[in-house]
C-alpha cells in the first residue's frame, strides 16, 4: 500500500516538473534577493527549487496567458472540482480579504512561472493537492 502511494507522489512530481516555469526577469531578480536575504527550504516544490529551473525572459517575451507576480489567476482544485481566484503578490502586498496571495506561500510558490491550462502539483498544509491554472489575467 505505501509502494503505491509514493509511486502516486513520484508520478504527480514528473507532472509538474514537466511543465516549463518561466519567469520575467524583473519576477527572477526579486524573488532571488527574498530567497537570499533569508532562510528557505531546499528540494522538491519549494520556490528555490522552482528559481533553479525556471527559464529566464524579457517582460516583452512573455506570454499573456503566464502566471507572473500580480497576476490574478483562476485554478480549480481536480480532486474536489472547486474554483479558487487570488492575485499572486510580494510578500509586503499579501492580504486574505482582498484574495492577494504571498508568492512565498505554498499556494503563490506552486503557481508562479506556470501557464493557462498546466496542470499543477503541490504540497499545502494538507498534503498533495493537483490543480489546474483555468485563467490568467496581467496587467498590460
Amino acid at each position: 500500500m505505501q509502494f503505491s502511494f509514493y509511486l502516486n507522489l513520484l508520478n504527480m512530481l514528473k507532472t509538474t516538473e514537466q511543465n516549463q516555469v518561466i519567469l520575467t526577469k524583473q519576477d527572477y531578480e526579486q524573488l532571488r534577493y527574498y530567497i537570499g536575504s533569508a532562510s528557505f527550504k531546499e528540494g522538491e516544490m519549494t520556490l528555490s527549487h522552482e528559481l533553479k529551473r525556471a527559464k529566464i525572459v524579457e517582460n516583452s517575451e512573455l506570454s499573456a496567458d503566464r502566471v507572473k507576480l500580480n497576476s490574478k489567476i483562476i485554478v480549480v482544485d481536480l480532486e474536489t472540482n472547486a474554483s479558487m481566484e487570488f492575485t499572486i503578490v510580494m510578500p509586503a502586498h499579501a492580504d486574505m480579504k482582498q484574495k492577494k496571495v504571498s508568492v512565498l506561500t505554498p499556494m503563490g510558490t506552486a503557481f508562479i512561472g506556470f501557464a493557462k491550462n498546466d496542470e499543477v502539483q503541490w504540497k499545502v498544509p494538507l498534503g498533495i493537492k493537483r490543480f489546474r491554472i483555468t485563467e490568467v489575467y496581467n496587467e498590460s
